[in-house]
């Protein structure tokens, strides 16, 4: 079989799979604990948070750990309630839409930013977002469909007037193209391991500090209490890895 669609999943690359393999065998300390065996784990997180950071110029600090792009995506959009104002591009992934549409259900106002023919954001749509100043804006940094890549850097410049709060998906884009988060402008940005020959099942939010979100999963203090439960130590280190 001759496999061609890598924007869907890539296969595990051998040198990731071979970090990864310690801790799916004898490495299996719990990274909250305080023994050996779990702070053992625990710094092969921190040294993936790390590599994540440096890829996409960030503070380590800012990197949160999830189980996949599109936990990632509906972790950024936790921040807002049925009286928020959201707007996302017409051609984002269902992981944003499907829950702008659960929102709009709500009560939230969800406003679509149409596309030129280019598959790029009008600058018609980005000055009527200025005009209605929503709370968010979600823009997907490189559609997974087309593979148009938006200039974010310019569309964040033309919002920095409103004060809102800009969530990139950027789970194409990693890996494909140069990006700094600090650059882009961005205050929230969605990876995944899976697209760039890492392991399924991890991904990361980038939260500039002094953003606001809820977590999704309550009950322990992992990832700065942000998002709860045994982080997957294999997975995250081979995320890194593949930064590396």
């Amino acid at each position: 079989m001759i496999y061609l669609d890598h924007n869907a999943t890539t296969p595990i690359d051998d040198r990731v799979l071979e970090v990864m393999l310690p801790f799916l065998k004898s490495l299996y300390g719990n990274p909250s604990s305080l023994y050996r065996h779990g702070r053992i784990t625990r710094s092969a997180i921190d040294t993936a948070r790390e590599q994540v950071a440096a890829l996409i110029d960030a503070p380590p600090s800012q990197v949160i750990f999830t189980s996949s792009g599109t936990e990632s995506n509906v972790l950024a959009l936790t921040a807002l309630s049925p009286q928020s104002k959201l707007a996302i591009s017409a051609i984002e992934h269902p992981s944003i839409t499907e829950p702008a549409m659960r929102l709009k259900k709500l009560g939230a106002k969800v406003t679509l930013l149409s596309v030129n023919k280019d598959g790029l954001i009008s600058q018609e749509a980005i000055e009527n977002t200025i005009k209605d100043k929503p709370d968010m804006v979600s823009i997907m940094l490189a559609n997974n469909e087309t593979g148009v890549i938006q200039n974010l850097t310019n569309i964040t410049q033309q919002l920095k007037e409103i004060n809102t709060t800009i969530h990139t998906d950027a789970v194409q884009a990693m890996g494909k193209i140069p990006i700094s988060f600090i650059q882009l402008g961005a205050q929230l940005m969605s990876l995944s391991s899976h697209k760039i020959y890492g392991p399924k099942g991890c991904g990361a939010l980038i939260i500039e500090k002094g953003t606001l979100i809820d977590p999704l999963f309550l009950g322990g203090g992992q990832e700065q209490g942000l998002r709860a439960g045994t982080e997957n130590v294999a997975a995250i280190v081979g995320f890194g890895k593949q930064l590396n």
